[in-house]
């Protein structure tokens, strides 16, 4: 049924001519190790949200939620149409990009209806694979701001994802800003890599805290003294001298060896630069500002760190 407010007609979508996936085999949200379908609504393709939002094509997902490509129905009372959601934690799929041009939209509609995203259907819902967007060529900008806190408190509680989580997460002890450095090193390396940096699962498939801080012995060394007294919960893992308790084995896994398939001409200064965000100790990670003007990324920017007009300028001190 037409609503009278719409000014556009909603789109028909086809009930044949997709992939139809096996039932018994997890896609997209479903591989999540936290999974469980209560959490997420059962989108349907074409379903029509608030009497106005059509949805068209999936965009990708997380840990209690879809995210969906949907056409305004309506058109604006005016100019300015903010239709951009942010909400918490910094991750790759929090990076809002540009569409490569104003036709991409429509191009993308288009291409839904024509090629439909293979799907498997259920019961009680119908789970849907991602739909590629084409990418931009501006700069990305930062969202999903939800859980966002004031950068100078220290906080204590579970965030970010299982996979992103600094050490001090992990270990529930208080954490602060430099969380976001740890998480924009593990975003660098998921750009960068098809392989995880962090697995955390146990052979059953479950993620796990223990399997998780073994793997960041195993990557960054283990954590020092001072990292360990901090917090209550290292007794679990390390003995009073810091030695592994060995609880969980410790894997034969590095960066260098994740690292062979990355492709470009300094990988040895990536892994340098990620190293310098992957410290134990908050108090150890450079700041925002530092991470950014560090030479390896400057060189791979084209820009180096501004000095002063007269060389000879020299500054006392």
């Amino acid at each position: 049924m037409l609503s009278s407010k719409w000014t556009s007609t909603p789109r028909e979508f086809p009930t044949s001519g997709f992939e139809l996936l096996d039932a018994s085999s997890k896609i997209e949200e479903e591989t999540l190790p936290t999974y469980s379908p209560e959490k997420y609504y059962p989108v349907q393709q074409g379903e029509v949200f608030n009497d106005r939002y059509q949805v068209l094509a999936k965009l990708g997902y997380g840990v209690t939620s879809t995210v969906w490509f949907a056409r305004d129905l309506v058109a604006p009372s005016n100019a300015w149409n903010d239709g951009t959601k942010v909400e918490k934690d910094i991750q790759l799929k929090n990076l809002l990009l540009p569409t490569p041009s104003s036709s991409a939209l429509a191009d993308f509609e288009e291409r839904e209806i024509k090629v439909p995203a293979a799907r498997k259907i259920l019961k009680d819902r119908t789970v849907y694979t991602t739909s590629r967007f084409p990418a931009g060529d501006g700069l990305p900008l930062l969202g999903d701001f939800g859980e966002a806190r004031f950068g100078d408190e220290e906080n204590i509680g579970d965030i970010m994802p299982d996979y992103y989580r600094a050490p001090e997460v992990i270990l529930k002890s208080n954490w602060d800003y430099k969380v976001d450095i740890w998480n924009v090193a593990m975003i660098a390396w998921d750009i960068v890599s098809s392989q995880t940096l962090i697995r955390g699962e146990t052979r059953d498939g479950i993620f796990d805290d223990g399997v998780h801080v073994a793997e960041l012995v195993a990557l960054l060394g283990p954590p020092p003294q001072e990292f360990l007294q901090k917090r209550e919960l290292s007794s679990v893992f390390w003995d009073e001298p810091g030695k592994w308790k060995n609880l969980v084995p410790v894997p034969d896994r590095t960066l260098e060896k994740l690292a062979v398939n990355i492709q470009g001409e300094d990988v040895e200064g990536f892994l340098r630069w990620l190293r310098l965000a992957l410290q134990w100790n908050p108090e150890d990670r450079p700041t925002a500002l530092e991470l950014l003007m560090d030479p390896w990324l400057m060189k791979g920017l084209n820009l180096r760190k501004k000095e002063p007009k007269n060389s000879e300028q020299k500054t006392q001190v």
